[in-house]
């Protein structure tokens, strides 16, 4: 990339950015993230606004990693910048998607090289502003596993109580599926979290449920019904 773009974005000096918007569209860093990536990881909120004015398909561009710049804003946790990429996405042609879904949900359930949304980062890094509003933003989404089994509703195993409970509030019919053939509960029991009532309160089920060494929920009934 060329040093004076970066550096534009860096410092936020919009002027230079944009003598050199013919620029915006092409220049990549080593690992193909775009003006736009860069923008978005630093949550240069004007700066993003501006080289969506000029090139608004970089919403779509994604570095050697699969991620496009609103991962990237979204697990830096920039909340303005989100809103702003959303903002654009609303208004591009949802018919010239392949997909056929519009391009704000395109761009919430695309995924990187590890299989991951920007929902699972955002769980992973502890940001409840842009959990809550990826999740009402696309609310029937059955969100699938990474490339380690986990699903966002998994993720908050060790922690995390409050995205357990939005999680399982706003989306129409979350997965509970972990890794090993675990579920949310096994781990929430197994790393003491607090979110095993409003489990066992959505899917009493999820007590039955055994994982790959064919252990039940019911195996941790004492420790369950401890924290009930």
């Amino acid at each position: 990339m060329d040093p004076v773009l970066y550096i534009a974005v860096e410092s936020g000096n919009i002027d230079v950015l944009m003598h050199n918007k013919d620029k915006i569209g092409v220049e990549v860093t080593p690992n193909q993230n775009t003006v736009l990536h860069i923008a978005s990881q630093l949550g240069k909120t004007e700066c993003v606004q501006k080289i969506l004015s000029v090139h608004p398909l970089l919403l779509r561009r994604v570095n050697s990693s699969g991620k496009s710049a609103f991962h990237l804003a979204a697990k830096n946790g920039h909340y303005d910048v989100v809103l702003e990429l959303a903002s654009c996405a609303t208004l591009l042609d949802a018919s010239e998607l392949e997909s056929g879904v519009g391009a704000v949900k395109e761009m919430l359930r695309l995924t990187n090289e590890d299989e991951e949304t920007a929902l699972h980062e955002d769980v992973r890094y502890n940001r409840f502003d842009i959990v809550d509003f990826l999740t009402k933003e696309d609310p029937e989404y059955l969100y699938a596993t990474n490339n380690d089994g986990e699903t966002p509703l998994y993720v908050p195993e060790g922690g995390f109580h409050e995205f357990v409970e939005v999680i399982l509030k706003t989306c129409k019919s979350p997965s509970y599926s972990g890794p090993g053939d675990r579920t949310t509960l096994h781990g929430v029991v197994i790393f003491k979290n607090e979110g095993i009532k409003e489990l066992v309160d959505w899917n009493k089920s999820l007590v039955q449920k055994t994982d790959e060494n064919g252990q039940k929920k019911s195996n941790y009934t004492l420790l369950i019904v401890g924290k009930l």
